[in-house]
């Protein structure tokens, strides 16, 4: 089965080309003249895969091109007619095409010989996908994702068969636009890990809701406290504590991320303004930013607004990023909001830096003025030349920079000692002490006091 859809990033911008009336399309006009009608009708002709002695099936999310909002709906019923069209196309006769809905459409191709043969269509279908799309005056780039399971090697019946393309087809999403993927053991495995973790932040948000825990982050030349890492705990009723680690994959989520954060964010800056209403120097609080927060471009005024809501000064704040929101066409979004809140104060620290994929043209590119080093770097660092290597390349690159450098993870008085030594600012870690809730800050103090006075 070959799913072929959009990128799961794009589905604020998909709504808005295949809006509510494109529904019109399941019933006969534009692209589904042609095509079958989903997945009941797969069912009926190839139930348990009965005719089909080897085959493929692959869901598309094909429907996704770049063109401006001014071209219209007429531009997104011309492409889902185009994919239509390629597709047909692009296989034999006796395979299925069939859109799901939306901007993804289904393929079923029987009687593939071997590996070599699925590749060879495959290439050919792609081929057909990503060429440009002329739209009046316009040439449309297109692209399209591809998720493929194998019939009976992953799945003996079309419903496990169109689950399987559409785990495939996540996975290819995940790792970039226009690309396919093999549906694998691992896949499932993996798919199901996040939607217990998706399963677990749905019945956290309900049932115990995130609350701000706070790590100092200590000034490594003096021991004082200059400010807090704010860290998502749900506590359970039988005092167990739900971690961030639990629920890792509902940050990314497009809805669930967003709530996450905005629970954190009320608790947090709840409690800024009680610091500050109290006369607390708590120096700065850091706050983990997910991406889907940062490809939103309403993002910074409505930070912002929350800010002055609570009387709280963008200098209290500090916005954490990790390496993979640079990535994407949603870049120069990214690069816009960011700059945004950083001209309005609010410093951006670069967090596990070294453990993604982002290039180092990025720590030009947008306004970073942290960087902060992975606690896998920092953990062995006594005992492993290499980590000490990269621990001193990183802090060596930020002196030149101009950049500040926090260690995450210290644990032990040699760690701190070789930072040090090698110019870094600031660390955090449970040498200098664990997250705790806002109710316990006057604990964090003494630590200050203790540490300053040694």
């Amino acid at each position: 089965m070959l799913p072929v859809a959009g990128d799961h990033r794009d589905r604020g911008r998909v709504s808005r080309i295949f809006p509510q009336r494109h529904r019109h399309l399941r019933s006969g006009h534009a692209a589904d003249r042609f095509l079958p009608r989903g997945p009941d009708q797969l069912s009926r002709q190839y139930g348990r895969g009965d005719g089909v002695r080897h085959g493929a099936s692959g869901r598309i999310s094909g429907a996704r091109a770049f063109f401006p909002d001014s071209s219209g709906h007429d531009a997104g019923d011309a492409l889902l007619c185009a994919v239509g069209r390629r597709l047909r196309a692009a296989v034999r006769p006796g395979d299925l095409v069939a859109r799901m809905g939306g901007d993804e459409f289904a393929v079923l191709i029987t009687r593939t010989g071997d590996r070599r043969d699925l590749d060879s269509i495959l290439a050919r279908m792609a081929m057909r996908l990503h060429a440009p799309l002329r739209h009046g005056e316009r040439e449309i780039e297109c692209r399209a994702s591809m998720g493929v399971a194998l019939f009976p090697d992953h799945a003996d019946d079309v419903a496990d068969l169109m689950k399987h393309a559409d785990i495939a087809l996540y996975e290819a999403k995940n790792a970039g636009r226009g690309r396919a993927c093999l549906f694998e053991t691992g896949l499932l495995e993996s798919w199901e890990r996040e939607a217990r973790m998706l399963e677990r932040a749905r019945h956290a948000l309900v049932h115990t809701p995130p609350t701000p825990w706070y790590q100092p982050k200590v000034d490594l030349a003096n021991g004082k406290v200059i400010g807090f890492e704010a860290l998502l705990r749900c506590v359970q009723p039988d005092g167990s504590i739900l971690m961030p680690g639990d629920i890792a994959a509902a940050f990314e989520h497009p809805e669930l991320g967003r709530l996450l954060t905005d629970k954190m964010l009320e608790g947090i800056l709840a409690d800024c303004r009680a610091w500050e209403e109290r006369g607390i120097d708590f120096g700065h609080v850091a706050v983990n930013l997910p991406g889907v927060e940062l490809h939103d471009r309403a993002f910074p005024d409505r930070f912002l607004a929350r800010l002055s809501e609570n009387s709280v000064p963008p200098r209290r704040i500090e916005l954490e990023v990790t390496e993979s929101v640079f990535l994407g066409r949603n870049a120069e979004v990214v690069e816009h909001n960011l700059r945004r809140l950083s001209a309005a104060g609010i410093s951006i620290a670069l967090d596990d830096f070294g453990t993604g994929y982002a290039s180092l043209s990025h720590l030009k590119q947008f306004p970073i003025d942290i960087i902060k080093i992975d606690r896998c770097f920092i953990r062995d660092l006594e005992t492993d030349p290499d980590d000490a290597a990269i621990v001193r390349a990183v802090l060596n690159l930020a002196y030149s920079l101009g950049i500040q450098t926090v260690a995450e993870g210290v644990e032990n008085e040699s760690q701190l000692a070789y930072l040090r030594a090698g110019g870094c600012h600031f660390g955090q870690g449970f040498l200098f002490g664990a997250a705790l809730p806002a109710s316990r800050i006057s604990e964090l103090q003494r630590i200050d006091r203790s540490r300053s006075s040694n």
